[in-house]
């Protein structure tokens, strides 16, 4: 454990009393207390009181949080480093460590010491306090977690358009560009969905949808659709690299944090606006009997999010019912309409992801959103 070389309170000599902790370095440096936790030489670093500035601890919690580890204020709350404070002081001292599970407990440990010792930090006004990401826990805390894929859980490495663009070139569709291809494609998506299937936008493979909205980017006229070869060929190369894990950017921290999740005995299930080859994708990018629970698409449900029935079938896939555990669960995505409202429609809470606004509900990244959900469990 790392502290500082001297201290003028009773708070610290608790805490490593209360964990039985053994003291192995006495420096009054933040980066030195860094440094020897990602050298694996300390486990732990505390400050109970001011001192240590947002300078001092930012790089080093960038860093920490790269290996799985975390720096809070004392009692496990974290900074808001943007927030222009005067002298930049971390108002409520620090806790960093070099794994997850064991901060929860520190922290824990720490707010159940200092508790009978007076309200420090809790009694200091600190606007760099970062709100919770996630609306206020139900009794027991949060037991399932449903997340979006598109913009959410994954992101195209190559901008859309230009992939289009791209693809139409080598199938010798002419006069394609980035700009004229997004405007096909946002074409495609404003229309309604057929009669024959009002609620949803793809039906199996999603080729009823796919093929028109591609034909429109290539300039193929609605005519002309039907037996177009070409067309076809520019289709089917859309279709394997859109299916080609590669072309694809997972979310930093998501394979984990959804393994740490269900460690806890959180569930995990994924609910999409998707076609039915979303399983097979995910698998490949390495979500896998391990980290997910459920793979939920609009295709096989026949109901587009925000409509309540693609939340309650992701609720019957974990074991769960609408009516009796909707409370327990919460959604994360990156469309207010189709995620944050469609689940609060539901009964589930929902929160933004990747949102750049720092507010209850806005959810900065897998990591922290898996800290909080086992927190709540913990703090049940």
């Amino acid at each position: 454990m790392c502290v500082n070389r001297t201290w003028k309170e009773n708070r610290t000599e608790a805490v490593i009393a209360a964990m039985s902790l053994r003291v192995g370095f006495k420096v009054s440096a933040s980066g030195y207390h860094y440094l020897m936790l990602l050298e694996g030489e300390a486990q732990g670093a505390m400050l109970l009181r001011e001192g240590a500035k947002k300078w001092d601890t930012c790089a080093g919690e960038a860093l920490l949080r790269a290996i799985g580890g975390c720096t809070t204020d004392a009692v496990g709350r974290k900074y808001d480093y943007a927030h222009n404070l005067n002298g930049v002081l971390n108002l409520s001292g620090s806790a960093s460590s070099v794994d997850a599970n064991f901060h929860r407990a520190f922290t824990r440990e720490i707010r159940r010491t200092l508790s009978p010792l007076g309200r420090y930090p809790y009694d200091v006004p600190d606007a760099s306090i970062r709100p919770p990401l996630l609306p206020p826990a139900p009794r027991g805390g949060w037991k399932i977690l449903t997340v979006d894929v598109g913009g959410c859980l994954l992101a195209p490495i190559e901008p859309v358009a230009k992939t289009y663009a791209r693809l139409a070139m080598t199938r010798g569709f002419e006069g394609v560009t980035e700009k004229s291809a997004k405007t096909a494609i946002r074409a495609g998506f404003s229309a309604p969905p057929p009669a024959s299937h009002p609620n949803v936008r793809y039906v199996g493979d999603g080729k009823s949808f796919w093929r028109p909205l591609v034909a429109g980017a290539m300039g193929v006229a609605p005519d002309e659709i039907e037996g177009n070869a070409k067309l076809e060929g520019v289709l089917d190369d859309l279709y394997a690299h859109y299916e080609d894990p590669r072309s694809w950017r997972v979310a930093h921290g998501a394979r984990e944090a959804f393994r740490a999740l269900r460690a806890h005995g959180v569930k995990v299930a994924v609910v999409s606006n998707w076609d039915t080859r979303l399983p097979k994708l995910l698998r490949d990018c390495g979500f896998d009997e391990s980290s997910l629970d459920a793979v939920i698409v609009s295709a096989e449900v026949m109901a587009d999010k925000p409509d309540r029935k693609i939340f309650a079938a992701a609720l019957e896939a974990v074991g769960a019912s609408l009516d009796r555990d909707a409370s327990s669960a919460v959604h994360v995505g990156d469309s207010v309409v189709n995620d944050v409202e469609g689940a609060v429609g539901a009964g589930f809470g929902g929160a933004l992801m990747f949102a750049p606004e720092m507010r209850e509900g806005n959810v900065y990244d897998f990591t922290e959103l898996a800290d909080e959900i086992i927190e709540s469990r913990l703090e049940s």
